[in-house]
C-alpha cells in the first residue's frame, strides 16, 4: 500500500466512518474523516488529499452536490462515490459527473482498497502528464 497516500472518507453515519476509517488507517492509508459536506469542503481547501470516497445520500449537501463542488477545485482528488442503493442510476449519474467510480455499501475492504489504489494511480498519471507538459511548453 502507498504509505504517502491521502484519504479523504466523507459520510454521515457514525459506525460506517469510524470502522471504514480503522480499516484504511491499518493497511497504511493516510485517512482523515469527516461527516458532512461543510465540512469536506473546508477539508479539501486546507489540505490535499488524492482520493475522496464520498456518501451520496447525506443530509444537507447530498454527495452529488459535493462531487460538483469538489471538480471546480483547480487540483481535485479522484472521488470514489459510496452509495446503498444498489440501483446503476445514481452511481452512474455521479460518473457522468466526473467521480472515478463507485462502490455500493456494504463494499469489502479489499474491493475498496483495489478501488482506491487504481484512483490514486489514475491521479498521479494525470498529475505526472500536466507536468511533463509543462516542461516541454515553450516559454
Amino acid at each position: 500500500m502507498t504509505r504517502n497516500l491521502r484519504i479523504l472518507l466523507v459520510d454521515d453515519d457514525l459506525l460506517f466512518r469510524r470502522i471504514v476509517g480503522e480499516q484504511l488507517t491499518r493497511v497504511g492509508l493516510n485517512t482523515t474523516v469527516v461527516q458532512d459536506g461543510q465540512a469536506a469542503l473546508k477539508t479539501l481547501a486546507e489540505s490535499d488529499y488524492d482520493v475522496m470516497l464520498l456518501d451520496i445520500q447525506m443530509p444537507g449537501m447530498s454527495g452529488i452536490d459535493i462531487l460538483k463542488e469538489v471538480r471546480t477545485f483547480p487540483d481535485p482528488p479522484e472521488v470514489v462515490m459510496l452509495t446503498g442503493d444498489t440501483s446503476l442510476g445514481t452511481g452512474l449519474e455521479a460518473m457522468r459527473l466526473g467521480a472515478y467510480d463507485y462502490l455500493t455499501k456494504p463494499a469489502s475492504l479489499e474491493e475498496m482498497e483495489a478501488l482506491i489504489l487504481k484512483a490514486y494511480e489514475k491521479r498521479r498519471l494525470v498529475r505526472q502528464n500536466a507536468s511533463l507538459r509543462a516542461a516541454v511548453r515553450p516559454p
